[in-house]
């Protein structure tokens, strides 16, 4: 444990209250307004990356707050688009309703050089996902716009399992290479409308991370002022679980140490330290959960040289 069990917990359960009390007292006449979105500010003694990726990490939290039905998704996929949209939009799929747009990338690269087509797009959709195979081309196409306090940063999903994708990609290479089949020839890419759907699921309604080389503070949503106290300090327990613990490191996990780890990092392995950790609304002063002690921001060696 982390922050449970132990004197943090306290101090962060006092936090969410008044965060809570605040919000209910504030928006007392205006019932729309009554449940917010809760941050998590983590705050480290240097940036987390030297370089931006642009690419979210799903941390799993046990308290789910997310809706699907709520978000108008679009999705960009490779090309031909229409070898994926109309398997996505099968009748009594898991997937028929779940995209509001549908876009190849070709398409839509051509159409986001119209700045009107940018705005459009950026107040239609809640959340952009694309293939993951070309993620990594949309900050170009989409403009530094959608990327800035990370609002609308792309998530990755794939059409299928890895394990299919890699066999339809050895299929496909045999069949233009051996057997001289042409484009028009080759077999579809087969989707799988379940597996879709359990990626947009996932993403929706835990919480993610963007890295950022920009600023030492991540923001991370952790919760509503509509759920229990005790279920957004579990969230919390995920996030910073997640940040500092090895296992999720293969994850996008594992950039920073806290509290007594550091101790038990005295060769300052990890390189960054978690500063304090506080929580806060969109409009709200942040109120604390966590701060670091002289002795867990002092590597024990007392070399902390590690600056970039």
């Amino acid at each position: 444990m982390l922050l449970l069990n132990s004197a943090y917990e306290q101090t962060g359960l006092q936090s969410i209250k008044a965060l809570k009390s605040h919000t209910k007292k504030k928006n007392i006449d205006n019932e729309d307004k009554q449940n917010e979105t809760i941050y998590l500010m983590i705050t480290s003694d240097k940036p987390v990356v030297k370089r931006n990726d642009h690419i979210p990490r799903i941390i799993q939290i046990p308290s789910k707050f997310g809706k699907i039905r709520d978000k108008r998704i679009l999705l960009i996929t490779k090309d031909p688009t229409m070898t994926y949209r109309k398997q996505l939009e099968v009748t009594d799929s898991d997937t028929e309703h779940l995209f509001k747009g549908i876009y190849g990338l070709k398409k839509f690269s051509s159409r986001m050089h119209n700045k009107r087509y940018q705005r459009g797009i950026y107040n239609d959709y809640d959340v952009i996902m694309a293939d993951q195979r070309i993620h990594h081309k949309l900050f170009d196409v989409l403009g530094k716009n959608f990327y800035q306090k990370n609002k609308k940063v792309p998530y990755m999903i794939q059409m299928n399992s890895p394990e299919k994708l890699e066999q339809f990609k050895k299929k496909k290479k045999i069949d233009k290479v051996v057997n001289k089949k042409t484009d028009a020839e080759l077999d579809e890419e087969e989707v799988n409308n379940y597996y879709v759907y359990q990626q947009v699921k996932s993403i929706l309604r835990n919480t993610t991370v963007v890295y950022t080389e920009n600023g030492n503070t991540l923001s991370i949503k952790v919760g509503t002022t509509d759920m229990k106290s005790s279920e957004v300090m579990a969230n919390m327990e995920a996030v910073v679980a997640f940040l500092t613990s090895e296992k999720y490191k293969l994850s996008g996990g594992f950039v920073m140490s806290f509290g007594p780890s550091v101790k038990a990092d005295p060769k300052n392995i990890v390189k960054n330290r978690i500063l304090n950790i506080h929580v806060k609304t969109s409009d709200s002063s942040s109120l604390p959960v966590y701060v670091a002690s002289k002795d867990e921001t002092t590597n024990d060696s007392g070399n902390n040289n590690d600056n970039f």
